[in-house]
This record gives C-alpha cells, sequence and structure tokens, in this order.
C-alpha cells in the first residue's frame, strides 16, 4: 500500500519524462494514456481544511510558487528524500532526488533555486532578492544561549565564533540574524525556518517562538521534575540500526527520537503507557512491554513493535 507514496525508485531521467506526459495532457506522442479532463481534476483541491497545512489534489499536492500554481509531491523513505514539483501552466518542472533520509531543507533549496532560474530564463522574471545579513551585537546573541522546552520538544542554543546555534530536539539549525530578535533557520529538515525571542519578565530570560509558533520556554534547571527510576529502564535503542527509535531522559522528561528526526515529548498515562504529543504521532501511543527481570522485552509506537538493539 506504501509502494506509490514512498517505495517507488525511479530516476531523475524518467521522472522529467513523467512531468512531460503531465504537460502534454496525458499524452506520449499521439497516445493518450489518460484524458486531459481527468488530469485537470486531480490537479484540483479535492479537501481543503481550514488550518491545514497541505492542499491535496487526487495524487498529487497543489501549492504556488510565487504566484505561480503547482502540482508534484515530495518521497521520503529511509535512505532517500525527493521531490518532483510541475508548473503546468508554464510547463516547467524540477525533480530533485538526495541520497539521505528526512532532507528537506536542501531539498526545497535545490527545487526552490532551479525554479528561480526556470522562471527567469522562460518568462524573464527576476528571481526574488536575497535576505541581507544583519549584523547583530555578540552581547546580544549570547542573552539567548540556553537549555528550552516546550509541550512537545527540546531545545538548546549554543554560542558559536560566529553568533549561535540551535538545537532543535536533536537536529543541528543555523541561525541567521534578521534582527537582534529575530533568526532565519537553515537545517537538514528545514529549508526556510523561523526564530524569534520575547523576554520574560525582568531576569527570567526569553520565550522562544520556533516556526508556525511553537514556543518554547527556559528549563529551569535548579528545580527540574522528578523523573521516575523506573524510567532509566527504558533507555536504549530499539528496532534497526538505520531507523532506530531511541528513548531517553532529558530535563525530567522522557523522550523518544523517531524516524532520524526529532526527539517527542512522551507524557506518561501509566508505569509503562506513554502518549506522543501533538503534531506527526498525535493520537498515538508508545508503550513498553517488561519481561520477568524487568527489562523491555519490546517498544510498541503506533501499532509497530521495537526491539532493543542496544541496552
Amino acid at each position: 500500500g506504501t509502494i506509490p507514496a514512498g517505495n517507488l525508485y525511479s530516476t531523475v531521467e524518467d521522472l522529467g519524462r513523467f512531468l512531460s506526459f503531465l504537460f502534454a495532457g496525458g499524452k506520449v506522442g499521439d497516445r493518450e494514456l489518460i484524458q486531459a479532463e481527468t488530469l485537470e481534476r486531480m490537479f484540483e483541491v479535492q479537501f481543503y481544511g481550514e488550518g491545514q497545512r497541505r492542499r491535496f489534489g487526487i495524487g498529487f499536492v497543489v501549492g504556488d510558487y510565487r504566484g505561480h500554481k503547482t502540482i508534484g509531491h515530495t518521497g521520503g523513505i529511509y535512505g532517500f528524500t525527493s521531490i518532483l514539483t510541475g508548473l503546468p501552466d508554464e510547463k516547467l518542472g524540477v525533480v530533485v532526488l538526495i541520497n539521505e533520509d528526512m532532507a528537506s531543507g536542501p531539498l526545497y533549496r535545490i527545487r526552490d533555486k532551479a525554479l528561480d532560474l526556470m522562471l527567469e530564463a522562460k518568462l524573464g522574471e527576476e528571481p526574488p532578492a536575497q535576505p541581507e545579513a544583519v549584523e547583530v551585537e555578540a552581547s546580544a546573541l549570547q542573552a539567548y544561549v540556553g537549555l528550552y522546552e516546550s509541550p512537545t520538544h527540546w531545545a538548546e542554543v549554543k554560542p558559536t565564533d560566529s553568533g549561535i546555534m540551535l538545537v532543535y530536539s536533536g537536529q543541528q539549525m543555523e541561525l541567521y540574524p534578521a534582527g537582534e530578535t529575530e533568526f532565519r533557520v537553515e537545517s537538514r529538515i528545514s529549508p526556510n525556518g523561523s526564530l524569534s525571542f520575547e523576554p520574560l519578565s525582568e531576569g527570567e530570560g526569553y520565550r522562544m517562538i520556533y516556526g508556525g509558533g511553537e514556543e518554547f520556554l527556559p528549563v529551569d534547571m535548579e528545580s527540574p521534575p522528578e523523573v521516575p527510576q523506573h524510567w532509566y529502564r527504558f533507555v536504549g535503542k530499539y528496532g534497526r540500526d538505520f531507523i532506530p527509535l531511541i528513548i531517553s531522559v532529558r530535563h525530567g522528561h522522557l523522550y523518544a527520537f523517531v524516524e532520524n528526526e526529532v526527539d517527542y515529548r512522551l507524557t506518561p498515562v501509566s508505569d509503562t503507557l506513554f502518549n506522543l504529543p501533538p503534531g506527526m504521532y498525535e493520537g498515538q501511543q508508545l508503550e513498553f512491554f517488561l519481561g520477568e527481570d524487568g527489562s523491555v522485552e519490546k517498544v510498541v509506537m503506533a501499532y509497530v513493535e521495537f526491539e532493543p538493539i542496544v541496552r
């Protein structure tokens, strides 16, 4: 059932031919494989709820790039990330394949650069201006250094030779100042993110706001939540080496690193059963199954079983 979504292996050349087939209204030469009217319906948004991040046609994500309608899809499975984007009205398209999973950051940066060059070459549209570098005093940047947590993730702002960087629940992210309190974010998993800081009451540090509004508060290291001792028996790696489920304890909370992406905070329901937070796995649970000696025999998350690989 997942073959069209994440297990179809192809090449840039063949996916380019597929785009040409779409631009030709479902024809290959004089042979019609699908009616043009059918494709048009597939390129129309079918269901669109308020607050929905992506709009779907039939088999295609329908979007917009610099005022031009786009159709396409991304792909990701362990070991690669891909994107196919077509501008059907302009008959321009881009295919990018990357030999690394969850690499949406470079994926979209390459895709956008290619579309900019083609729109300029075909339509004479100049690409958007690149954001100008903003100089910020080092002392102002150092005020943001520290540990933060949201209800879903943890974060750490670290000093660097040139400023500061962000570790977002295990993923390293580069920060580029857009002002004293605002930053542009680039990373492996985020193409063009944003980060800002708001002062709390005097002497209490800063509230950090990432992306579309995820709020982080400073971690109180002087009085962190007490950690149940039996949680430490859960710590370790489960599943397979190339895509492990990693359980850790951080700042008084239990976290699960999932799909080579980020740590998600777990909320206890019982001693061995935990709810996953809002986001990708909202409504799902993670459960530890123990043997007679009290060690973890397996973990079940979202109905998938993981056996220990490192204890």
